[in-house]
């Protein structure tokens, strides 16, 4: 279900802000980090650094779920970011439009 509502919205108009979730979960949780990292993949989230992932589609409520059903609350993040330097390969990945 996560994956197809996020899909869902790659068909709305981007409102040209990125939202990065990024976490700080310990190495003695490395099962719980690595089942993080695979349910970001799977709802479309691209990995912009080890522990930062993002998606261009406002996700908070999906965001709030996922920490919710992992007990990870303060452990992750979520931001909506206006600009990231050097994004033209994220814009690509997601089909999104170029810089004006």
């Amino acid at each position: 279900k996560r994956k197809a509502e996020l899909r869902a919205q790659a068909g709305k108009r981007w409102d040209r802000r990125y939202r990065v979730v990024i976490f700080d979960i310990s190495i003695k949780r490395k099962g719980l980090r690595d089942r993080l990292r695979r349910v970001m993949k799977e709802c479309g989230f691209v990995q912009i650094q080890k522990s930062v992932w993002l998606h261009p589609y406002d996700c908070e409520e999906l965001m709030a779920l996922i920490k919710a059903d992992l007990h990870i609350g303060k452990d992750v993040s979520y931001m909506v970011v206006e600009e990231i330097e050097n994004d033209g390969w994220i814009r690509k990945h997601f089909k999104l439009p170029e810089r004006t």
